[in-house]
């Protein structure tokens, strides 16, 4: 999914603008009243009382409990603090964190209770103004500086202490932070000292530090001091590009002047790759190696490297007219690729690297490489989304232009087109990431190439390795294929690439079969399939269509966008024999699995288990996706394999598929096989199956096979199943106390039970009924509009989402309390019988019904 189109800066009342917004959106979906704000607040400050009336009792376990656990549970009502209210209370935690003698577990608490007021989570986005909170850095140097030589044991969460905290400092204390800091230094502790600069030092004016960082990058070669240097200049540039409205802030180079720029290039952007190597890898070779693993590691040095240079580029020189790196040039007058030095020195890097990415060529270095690449697109990205939109403080002379971003997606694109077929999956997975953001940036560069390779990756059938690679891959830009609005021109493919991966489905390799459920399901996941053309309209055979007329593969947008559109349109005929071929495919894979073993009856090992939940995950979109007319053949394809077979080793898989198929159309899909199910296990317990009472999961009795078949078959039917329940009401009310009366071995009352507990969350819970990609109104009205496709990878935004949703009828909660009194009420007085029996009498017959009976009234089995 692409970033969203509005980026709220990292400070300021825009996120709490935009959140309250985005709540209200949510809350107005709910089919359901929630508590009010006020009412939010109140539960707020009742917890800040009972952590007030702790901290008086100096009773650490409590402070713990109201002020962190109960506010952590507070947060999942999404509900906004105000910003004078945050800077309070991380005021007090900062301030009850360096108290002495606090354990360490304390402080760790409260430590992240800071981190979740500060910070938004998963993003780094601060939610508290730099001048809204000042707080005296003076007590936690003090409290840190006792600790670092003296073997304590709580330094390490002092430091992260300091880093959560360090904005809040005041920024004309750096002079006095730096003659606290600078004493320390010499040649063994250069990296201590980088280590507390970086988590001290507030970033908000660079320049007050900059000098000092080089002046020490000069005259010391410790790995690890540039580590935490990098760590700190990264913060440091992204925060001056986004806050600094005046263009005088801006030196050569974003912040950096040309000769701190050429000194960080020299260090960072060079062929030496020591800044690439782990800092568990690096913190052996130091002397105080012992002392730097307790405290916070810096940040993944590929990404803090990523971060400089996307927020150090910009128009700073003159445009080079070629964009081949190293094109003579006049020295007198030095020209950039886009006008951008920091571009320019990129450039080189990667162009010298190129051969790295090269599968046959992969080593750890590659690793970090691709990481450094993902990370570089990815940054690009919020950047460029971040200057789109109209909270951008950046003077528009030092924004991203079209050029750089055409420039910069030319110069990853080979080498990530290289790294995809890597076999070090590490490395693979970075690379894939790569090529989703550099295909969402400019689709027009980076997918015509890809798509050559992923032709040829999925049509060499000797080339393992290549096909699943390929498969991954098209699971990262299925968004560029299915939406013309990102790329016009990749509609046309899904219907050929999706039949070239079906020979993916292999029960042999359940890697590839992970990677075509992946792209199945991913593809599929914002296209409705449905055919917008009569059958006798349709080309038949698109591939052809590809092809042009010297005979090569055209995977480019034709000129005549009608012509194009054309083929989309076509290309949905085929659709419906598509999904046969993938649901036959699937039974065949169902119908070969090994036998279930263990106590979790797992199907398999771990490599066949993630190929089942990957093909769930995929049924689950197709049936979703389903028109009418297409569903009805599933169904009947479904029914007859249902009605045909009664296997142990598919039963679990095949119903799990089953379960899909009745969430999307239940009325249907019970209407076929209630009958069924109910005709074949009362035939069954009347032949005496389940009959033999068993308490072990490990007993399998085979007699019962085509029991356990058809309650299994039930169980799947009945799931989200409303109000379609109502219509079999007599039925139900029949065949569940003959049930339990009659079963008496472990998987059949295991089943029953599971059948009772499924019926009532149908009947009583509220939940989603439409599961379509579009709202119901364009889903109607898609499949009789030729145009429907231009919809294809469509998002909504939150006030436009329309969803339906299941709440209990009032006949519904009738025929559920219904159940409740015929099943659970006669079924404990037995268990209560039962328990009156004298232990002499307890025979095998007692044990089997003490074990079985008790599961029928619960509602968690």
């Amino acid at each position: 999914m692409p970033p969203k189109s509005h980026f709220v800066a990292l400070e300021g009342p825009d996120f709490d603008r935009e959140h309250a917004e985005q709540l209200a959106v949510r809350l107005d979906l709910l089919p359901y009243t929630t508590e009010s704000e006020q009412q939010a607040n109140d539960l707020l400050e009742t917890f800040i009382a009972k952590l007030i009336a702790s901290t008086n009792a100096k009773d650490a376990d409590s402070i713990v409990q109201w002020g962190v656990e109960a506010m952590q549970e507070w947060s999942v009502l999404r509900r906004s603090i105000s910003r004078p209210r945050r800077a309070v209370l991380v005021r007090f935690f900062y301030h009850l964190t360096i108290v002495p003698g606090l354990k360490r577990k304390y402080m760790r608490s409260f430590t992240s209770m800071i981190r979740q007021l500060s910070f938004l989570q998963g993003d780094g986005r601060r939610l508290i103004d730099s001048h809204e909170l000042i707080l005296d850095w003076r007590p936690l140097w003090s409290r840190f500086k006792g600790e670092i030589f003296n073997e304590g044991t709580v330094s390490g969460q002092l430091i992260e202490l300091a880093w959560a905290c360090k904005e809040y400092f005041p920024i004309e204390q750096i002079p006095n932070m730096l003659e606290e800091f600078m004493p320390l230094l010499n040649p063994e502790t250069a990296a201590l000292v980088a280590a507390i600069m970086s988590a001290f030092i507030p970033t908000a004016e660079p320049r007050r530090f900059l000098p000092l960082i080089f002046q020490m990058a000069e005259s010391f070669s410790s790995p690890i001091m540039w580590l935490y240097f990098v760590d700190l200049l990264a913060d440091a540039t992204e925060r001056h590009m986004i806050f600094s409205s005046s263009q005088t802030a801006f030196k050569d180079v974003g912040m950096f002047t040309a000769s701190e720029w050429e000194l960080l290039v020299s260090r960072l952007l060079t062929g030496h790759t020591t800044q690439l190597l782990p800092f568990e890898t690096l913190v052996r070779t130091d002397r105080l190696g012992s002392l730097l693993s307790k405290l916070r590691k810096p940040a993944y040095q590929p990404d803090a490297i990523a971060q400089i240079v996307i927020y150090s580029i910009s128009v700073d020189g003159p445009i080079k007219e070629s964009t081949e790196v190293g094109d003579k040039q006049s020295t007198n007058s030095p020209k950039y690729v886009a006008g951008s030095k920091a571009l320019e020195s990129l450039a080189q890097f990667i162009t010298s690297k190129e051969v790295s990415f090269h599968p046959s060529q992969s080593s750890s270095i590659t690793r970090s490489l691709t990481a450094m690449t993902e990370s570089l697109s990815r940054r690009f990205i919020y950047r460029w989304t971040e200057e789109a939109s109209g909270t951008c403080k950046t003077p528009k002379e030092q924004r991203l232009t079209k050029k750089m971003k055409k420039y910069f997606v030319e110069l990853l694109c080979t080498p990530t087109l290289m790294a995809i077929f890597s076999k070090d999956g590490d490395t693979a997975a970075r690379a894939r990431g790569t090529l989703r953001n550099l295909a969402y940036l400019e689709a027009d560069i980076v997918m015509p190439p890809f798509l050559e390779r992923a032709y040829n990756g999925l049509e060499a059938i000797n080339e393992t390795h290549r096909t699943t690679a390929v498969l991954h891959a098209l699971s990262e830009v299925v968004l560029p294929l299915v939406s013309e609005d990102i790329w016009f021109g990749g509609q046309k493919h899904i219907l050929p690439l999706l039949e070239l991966c079906l020979p993916g489905i292999d029960l042999n390799d359940p890697g590839k079969t992970v990677a075509t459920a992946s792209f199945v399901s991913n593809v599929l996941q914002t296209v409705p399939i449905m055919s917008l053309v009569g059958k006798s309209d349709t080309s038949g055979d698109l591939m052809p269509s590809l092809v042009d007329s010297t005979g090569d593969l055209s995977v480019g947008a034709l000129e005549d966008r009608d012509a194009e559109r054309t083929m989309v349109i076509e290309s949905t005929g085929l659709f419906e024999d598509w999904v046969r071929a993938f649901f036959e495919r699937c039974l065949v894979l169902y119908e070969t699995l090994p036998e279930e073993g263990g106590r979790s009856k797992k199907t398999g090992g771990k490599q066949e288990e993630a190929m089942l939940s990957g093909l769930r995950e995929a049924t689950e979109v197709i049936c979703t996706q389903l028109s009418d007319d297409i569903f009805n053949s599933v169904l009947n394809r479904v029914y007859d394999f249902a009605s045909t077979n009664t296997k142990l080793n598919s039963m679990k898989a095949f119903c799990q598929l089953l379960r899909r198929v009745a969430r999307s159309r239940p009325s249907q899909t019970l209407e076929k096989f209630i009958p069924l199910c109910v005709r074949q296990i009362k035939l069954e317990l009347e032949l005496g199956a389940a009959s033999i009472p068993t308490t072990s999961t490990t007993d399998i009795v085979h007699s019962d096979t085509a029991l356990l078949w058809h309650l299994s078959l039930l169980q799947a039917v009945m799931a989200d199943a409303g109000e379609a329940i109502l219509t079999y009401r007599t039925t139900l009310l029949d065949l569940l106390p003959f049930l339990v009366e009659k079963i008496k071995s472990e998987r059949s009352y295991s089943l029953t039970g599971s059948i009772i507990k499924t019926t009532f969350y149908g009947l009583t819970t509220v939940y989603c009924l439409n599961r379509q990609s579009l709202n119901p109104d364009e889903w109607r009205r898609a499949s009789n509009d030729r145009a429907s496709h231009r919809k294809w990878g469509k998002f909504y935004e939150g006030h436009d989402v329309k969803v339906q949703w299941h709440v209990p009828t009032s006949k519904e909660v009738d025929f559920a309390l219904e159940l409740l009194q015929c099943l659970t009420i006669p079924t404990l007085e037995i268990v209560e019988s039962l328990i009156q029996t004298p232990a002499s009498s307890r025979d095998k017959i007692w044990r089997n019904d003490f074990v079985s009976l008790p599961i029928i009234p619960r509602m968690d089995c």
